[in-house]
Parts: C-alpha cells; structure tokens; sequence
C-alpha cells in the first residue's frame, strides 16, 4: 500500500513540474514600457556585412525586427522597458527559424 502512496505521489510531482508557468512578477509593467525612435532602420553587424537587423515599428510601443543572415530571415517582435535608470529589450519570436542568427547571436533555444 505504501508503494503505491508513494508512486501517485511521484506521479504528481511528476505531472505538476511540467505545467506551464507564467511569471508571477513580471520584470516589467505597462508603464515601464518606452519606445526610442532611434533604434528604427536598418543595422549591419561590422565583422558579418551579411547580418542585416531592420527594426520597424509593430504597433505604438512595440518593435518588429526582421533579421537577415545570408539567405535566412526571420522576424522577431521586442519590447523596449526601462527599470531602474537601464534600458532593456524583451524580444521573442513570431517565426522560428534559428538559422537566420549568425552563430554570435544564436538565442540559446537554438
């Protein structure tokens, strides 16, 4: 009988670590969100001419960044913040296509 407590307590350790968690205290809120004007265009990477980073605007505070490497492409959508007097950039995937990162700036998912 204590076999058997045992297993369906694992089971649902089990079951409950693969659940998808949501942050529950996000980095960033609405109101840290900011949109630099600056960073619109066109961008090249000085050591691979053929990396190219186009930020367009997505929306009123959003950035849609389409990355060219080669032949590759892909797109990629990001959220300028600022916390604490530093800027950062919360960028996540539209399309999955790793190949489109030149080896320096594959995200580690790839």
């Amino acid at each position: 009988m204590k076999t058997i407590r045992t297993g369906l307590v694992g089971l649902a350790v089990l079951l409950l670590a693969g659940c998808i968690v949501t942050s529950i205290y996000p980095f960033y809120t609405a109101k840290d969100i900011a949109f630099e004007p600056g960073l619109l265009g066109q961008w090249q990477d000085v050591k691979d001419e053929n990396s190219h980073w186009q930020f367009t605007k997505g929306g009123t505070t959003a950035y849609l960044i389409t990355i060219t490497s080669g032949q590759d492409t892909n797109q990629i959508q990001g959220h300028l913040f600022k916390l604490s007097g530093q800027t950062f950039m919360d960028l996540f995937g539209t399309e999955s296509s790793c190949d489109a990162f030149p080896p320096r700036y594959r995200p580690p998912w790839c």
